[in-house]
């Protein structure tokens, strides 16, 4: 539980709003959930939190007072950016377990899990982060106001990072297949306008042949440029082949 120091919760120093000096921008706030079974922990930190104002978005605060909650609380919300997680809750490890539900189950590796727990002894930090897909470990005894916002602003920042390169990675890739369509529809036009060209010189041959005086010359000259436009379709082909799996090993990356 967070102690009940209300100086602890309310002083704090003007270095840490560097992030927050600037008004809030009208997007989406970040949300930040907060599971335990204690509601004492959600009061408290909704009222440290209020009117905060962090990487210049606000704070919507989520609460959920146990595992079984908490994982709802996710179904409803793939959006949430940080959440601290109690771990004794319904169970003597429901919060460990949410983690575990959260990584494996839902697949959802952006959020931010910091665990806090009243029984550090039960529960020994290296010991949890070791074992535990976690981005932090509080003790409730040691929690203060600056800690608390410290440690969601380094955890915002983080999941922030996280989102960015995977929109960068996503636009990336929607690039290359556009690229790639581009590139397919290039050189099927150029293949169609190659084989056309071998029909029209197969069928000016035939019309040759149909004479009863006809030069050979001529003839051999046309399977001349038969040929050529064959082994131009061919190399076409080839590089196009090469090109196009290069292109789609950038897209979809083995």
């Amino acid at each position: 539980m967070v102690p009940d120091n209300s100086d602890e919760l309310i002083i704090l120093d003007d270095a840490l709003y560097l992030d927050s000096e600037s008004s809030a921008e009208n997007s989406q706030a970040w949300k930040l959930a907060v599971i335990d079974d204690d509601e004492s922990v959600y009061q408290s930190t909704r009222l440290a939190l209020e009117d905060s104002v962090i990487l210049n978005r606000d704070i919507n605060i989520l609460p959920a007072f146990s595992g079984k909650e908490g994982l709802e609380l996710f179904l409803n919300n793939s959006d949430i950016a940080v959440a601290f997680i109690d771990v004794v809750m319904e169970t003597e490890t429901a919060g460990l377990d949410l983690v575990e539900k959260i990584r494996n189950e839902l697949k959802n590796t952006h959020v931010r899990l910091i665990v806090r727990t009243g029984q550090p002894g039960l529960y020994p930090d290296k010991k949890i982060v070791n074992e535990y897909d976690i981005d932090g470990y509080l003790e409730k005894s040691e929690l203060t106001f600056s800690k608390l916002y410290i440690s969601i602003a380094t955890a915002l920042r983080s999941y922030r990072n996280l989102i960015e390169l995977e929109q960068s990675k996503m636009n990336a890739e929607l690039a290359n297949k556009e690229k790639l369509e581009v590139y397919r529809a290039t050189v099927s036009g150029s293949q169609h306008i190659i084989n056309n060209f071998l029909n029209q010189l197969q069928l000016v041959e035939l019309e040759i042949k149909n004479h009863s005086e006809f030069d050979i010359e001529v003839i051999e000259e046309l399977r001349q440029m038969k040929r050529k436009a064959s082994h131009l379709l061919n190399q076409l082909s080839s590089v196009a082949n090469v090109n196009a799996e290069s292109i789609k090993q950038s897209v979809y990356p083995k």
